[in-house]
């Protein structure tokens, strides 16, 4: 059976055709702004010679505690969560400030959250918008993970109903002033590494996430951070003792997608963590080696910029701690790490670093 077109329906479509390539042709044009704009603020910083902040071991600000995950905004805003050590699966957080005292910080009292699970990521825009991911603390759904987005308010967080999103483990989260939130896991049974892109709704405390994504490597312990730009580093721990591997790459809200950059190895080690800063800055963690007779290793941190898609390292791995689980989080001007030290007890070390340029 033949369709018969009446006058003017082919004009109409013609209209909607050029009106839906408009809109798709905005959407591109805004990502390829955000690309030139992340490729201008590189060359600025392909000019600065070297960056470097010292980190130190820090101070017990939570006894009990293990797993800390930490995260910092440009309005000097602290959070951080971590896992009970003598309770199976209650996690709570804290919030706090970075200050010009001496200590460089002031923190809250801890407060548990409406959740029982592990391995927890959190982030904070500079909206004071917050997100933490964890998996679930029971056997049954060892590889659900959940999600809350909350409002800081004051010293507390208003958080939204818990969520369920993914599978996967270890999940890492980054988070920007956009609202837009990635994260990324590996697949227990192969490590293959994916990653997600989603849009968080502040008011309803919800995130609409797209797809499940490859982003083309296989490893464990990955770790992703992201700025203002959209520009995004992540993280890993290569297969088969490998070493530590990072990748670059920009994300493009229209299609919830990330394009990536080729791997690139930099360093021995494993567990690591990123941060990377709206300068281009990133500082770096990781495990070096297991001190004899014990079961805590040597903490390592890096410190470089990003310039045309590749790190260039101008602090070279400098041990500043002895524990476990190190995290690393940053704003513009200063670098913050937590770390579980171990002993007979369990806790969480943190300090504050500024940023010299």
């Amino acid at each position: 059976m033949k369709t018969r077109l009446f006058p003017g329906t082919f004009k109409s479509l013609l209209s909607l055709s050029f009106i839906a390539f408009m809109i798709s042709f905005v959407g591109c044009k805004k990502d390829l702004d955000n690309v030139k704009l992340a490729n201008d603020n590189q060359k600025k910083d392909a000019q600065i010679s070297s960056l470097h902040y010292a980190l130190t071991s820090g101070d017990v600000i939570s006894s009990d505690s293990e797993n800390p995950t930490i995260a910092v905004n440009n309005n000097n805003k602290l959070v951080a969560i971590y896992k009970r050590s003598s309770s199976a699966g209650s996690l709570y957080y804290m919030t706090g400030d970075i200050t010009n005292d001496n200590n460089g910080y002031k923190w809250n009292s801890p407060v548990q959250l409406d959740d029982y699970g592990a391995y927890p990521s959190v982030a904070i825009n500079d909206n004071n918008v917050v997100v933490e991911v964890h998996k679930s603390a029971s056997a049954n759904y060892s590889n659900d993970t959940y999600y809350h987005v909350g409002q800081l308010n004051g010293s507390n967080i208003q958080w939204g109903n818990s969520a369920t999103f993914s599978t996967g483990e270890n999940p890492k989260i980054a988070f920007n002033k956009n609202n837009i939130i990635v994260v990324v896991y590996h697949n227990r049974a192969n490590s293959a590494l994916y990653y997600k892109v989603g849009i968080v709704n502040p008011n309803t405390k919800t995130i609409a996430w797209g797809a499940e994504r490859s982003n083309g490597g296989r490893g464990n312990n990955q770790s992703i951070s992201m700025n203002n730009l959209n520009m995004v580093v992540d993280v890993y721990e290569g297969e088969n003792n490998q070493g530590l591997f990072y990748r670059f790459g920009i994300l493009s809200p229209a299609t919830k997608t990330i394009i990536w950059d080729n791997p690139q190895h930099y360093q021995s080690g494993s567990h690591p963590d990123v941060a990377l800063s709206d300068n281009n800055f990133v500082s770096e963690v990781h495990y070096g080696s297991k001190e004899s007779g014990s079961a805590i290793y040597k903490l390592y941190t890096m410190g470089g910029s990003v310039s045309n898609g590749k790190i260039v390292w101008s602090q070279n791995p400098t041990s500043y701690a002895s524990g476990v689980t190190p995290c690393i989080a940053a704003n513009n001007n200063n670098v913050i790490q937590a770390n579980t030290t171990v002993a007979w007890w369990l806790a969480t070390r943190f300090s504050v670093a500024h940023i010299n340029k």
